[in-house]
């Protein structure tokens, strides 16, 4: 992009044109030409800053496992720093926010320690358990779901229809409304 220029307009130069301006009068003289910096206008940002950090870290992990990046990765945090995030526990009011949102009649209430904190090395092993946890799980059932879609297709192949005594209309209103 090229830089711009600011632009300077003349105060009390207008156009010959008739408009609903004319009505208010300026009170310098015609003569009067001060030029008037006005700054150049500021875009507006498309993408807020945490989706464009999400997007370069997704960018990134592509273009490291497609080895076209290379090097080491760039730790973001200090792995022993404290990762936990300010929350109500973190006030002067520890007590009566206990008595407030804890009630004695609750499981392990009394193992509640509101002043624990996580790690970052203890977030990212955490996290990754998890989602490997959830991972082997959604594959799983995405491996059912298709074993399942796969054997009804060639069952309806085979003349299940004929044999269940259901018209093709049927069997499309039954295999889709659950999606619906």
């Amino acid at each position: 992009m090229s830089p711009q220029q600011p632009a300077t307009a003349p105060l009390g130069a207008g156009s010959a044109a008739t408009s609903d301006h004319d009505s208010v009068k300026s009170h310098g003289h015609p003569d009067d030409k001060l030029p008037v910096d006005l700054p150049p206008p500021i875009p507006a940002a498309l993408v807020p800053r945490e989706t464009e950090r999400m997007e370069s870290a997704l960018g990134d992990a592509i273009l490291r496992f497609l080895r076209i990046r290379k090097g080491p990765k760039p730790e973001q945090y200090d792995l022993d720093a404290i990762a936990t995030q300010p929350s109500i526990w973190d006030s002067e009011n520890l007590e009566e926010f206990k008595k407030l949102y804890i009630h004695p009649q609750w499981e392990n209430w009394s193992a509640f320690d509101p002043s624990f904190r996580w790690t970052w090395r203890e977030e990212r092993a955490v996290r990754r358990k998890v989602d490997w946890k959830i991972m082997v799980w959604v594959c799983i059932m995405f491996a059912a779901l298709n074993i399942d879609r796969n054997n009804i297709a060639n069952a309806v192949s085979d003349n299940m229809l004929d044999d269940l005594g259901l018209t093709r209309a049927d069997y499309v209103s039954l295999r889709y409304r659950p999606i619906l």
